[in-house]
């Protein structure tokens, strides 16, 4: 009964007089606040803000579920990657110490104990010291060219000198290709394009940021003076032209550029009959 009395109250406005409907908030005649009225639209407002926040509530704790699958996801595909390159990482050590301990193995030593496998080096490194210090280079270049067969390329490559050896090799391999390509009439362009970049990069006087001492530079600039005059005197070519083809060939960094040094030979067949 008495929700039925206030949907069909009228109220009398306390400044104007006029009747309206007891659920208006304001008169509509002149907008005296209406008390009735205004407590229940206050009172319909506040639970209209409750369900509101309900709602809030309810959307934040959705998004709040969508943000932790999407950090699961990207934890697992981070777990993941991580386990593969770990996996890949593991693989190639394996490749690489199975490699290593079939070469040492055969020489009846094992990756296993690392004092043996020193002391092996250290006898091999010390042969190769007193080569170097008596001067022996032809010995040093003979034994980098049976590596293959000797199985001493560990001990090899962690020799200090080791860079002065290999160049001088790949001078001398070039140089030999190119006669034995003019002897049976093959094509002497390859190794002609590859004794020419070694010729006019130590010509040139470069140094590629190596660490390679003074005195290895000089024996090795010996061995491509060795091998620039041989080629000087089979094509019949000046030292001028020589000059002309450094500086062609150089990079803007000052570098003798091998592409360069294969297009200038190309270009100037004439020059290398």
């Amino acid at each position: 009964m008495e929700e039925e009395f206030f949907n069909n109250t009228l109220v009398k406005c306390d400044n104007c007089g006029a009747q309206f409907d007891i659920h208006e908030e304001k008169c509509p005649f002149c907008g005296y606040i209406n008390p009735y009225g205004a407590e229940e639209k206050y009172m319909e407002d506040m639970d209209n803000i409750k369900t509101n926040l309900s709602k809030l509530d309810d959307e934040q704790a959705q998004l709040i579920k969508q943000e932790r699958k999407r950090s699961y996801k990207i934890i697992l595909i981070t777990i993941i990657c991580v386990i593969c390159a770990v996996g890949i990482g593991i693989f190639i050590q394996m490749l690489y110490y199975g490699r290593n301990n079939a070469h040492y193995a055969e020489l009846g030593i094992y990756e296993s104990d690392p004092i043996e496998v020193a002391k092996w080096n250290d006898e091999h490194l010390s042969e190769l010291d007193k080569m170097y210090e008596d001067g022996d280079i032809e010995g040093l270049v003979d034994y980098f060219a049976k590596l293959s067969d000797d199985k001493d390329y560990g001990a090899f490559y962690n020799w200090e000198h080791n860079f002065v050896i290999t160049q001088i090799y790949d001078l001398r391999y070039w140089g030999k290709s190119l006669e034995e390509d003019i002897e049976v009439g093959r094509d002497e362009s390859f190794a002609l394009h590859q004794l020419m970049f070694d010729i006019l990069y130590y010509y040139n006087g470069d140094y590629m940021g190596t660490d390679m001492p003074e005195e290895d530079y000089e024996i090795v600039l010996k061995e491509a003076d060795i091998q620039r005059d041989k080629v000087l005197e089979r094509y019949d070519i000046t030292m001028e032209q020589l000059d002309k083809m450094n500086t062609a060939c150089c990079g803007d960094t000052g570098y003798v550029d091998p592409q360069k040094v294969s297009d200038y030979v190309d270009a100037h067949s004439d020059m290398f009959r």
